[in-house]
């Protein structure tokens, strides 16, 4: 699970087959696994030459949280206009963050390592223990701050579904995958040099 959510997962995920959860809390490896992307390798054996961090891994300054009532509290102001630091903020400082604290052009970061392809289930049909669910699509899961590492709290993962990444980070030929007519497929436009249309 640690290596999986560093960057380690070799399998394909895609919207034919199932995933399966597991029963359980694995709050330690999950948070090792997914904070080596905000530049922290406490625990679990995992390094920063195998799984660098992202180019830029500054965090809210007032990070969220969840109450005792289930809530997610996020007050921050210190994105744009007052708002709560998020990815619109992240793009905009991103380019020219050298110099800025938590910018890792020069310190071996990596583009994209904070946005993760997350499979996107329907579990209203959930048990308890092991389930099995149908992939519906692949989301693009923006980490906002570190995950945490312990039950203390009972803190959650935060972050932002930026956009459905089901092509964009997928690996899909041209044409849709064998049962599956409706896609995912991608587009690919060309010049042909003979022709003469642009």
């Amino acid at each position: 699970m640690r290596v999986a959510l560093a960057g380690g997962f070799e399998e394909c995920v895609d919207t034919i087959n199932t995933v399966q959860t597991k029963p359980g809390g694995t709050v330690g490896p999950v948070g090792q696994g997914l904070n080596t992307r905000l530049n922290d390798y406490g625990g679990g054996g995992v390094s920063a030459d195998e799984y660098p961090p992202d180019m830029f891994i500054r965090e809210p300054v007032k990070t969220a949280t969840i109450d005792n009532n289930g809530d997610v509290k996020y007050q921050d102001t210190s994105g744009a206009g007052g708002a709560p630091w998020g990815y619109s903020d992240y793009e905009a400082e991103l380019p020219d963050c050298t110099g800025v604290s938590g910018c890792m052009i020069e310190n071996g970061g990596r583009y994209n390592r904070r946005i993760l392809p997350v499979p996107i289930v329907d579990c209203s049909t959930a048990t308890g223990g092991t389930n099995t669910f149908n992939v519906e699509a692949i989301g693009c899961f923006f980490l906002l701050q570190k995950a945490p590492t312990n039950n203390s709290g009972k803190q959650a993962v935060f972050g932002e579904f930026i956009e459905d990444c089901t092509v964009a980070n997928g690996t899909f030929g041209n044409t849709p995958p064998p049962g599956d007519p409706e896609g995912p497929f991608r587009i690919v436009l060309y010049k042909d040099p003979l022709g003469d249309s642009s």
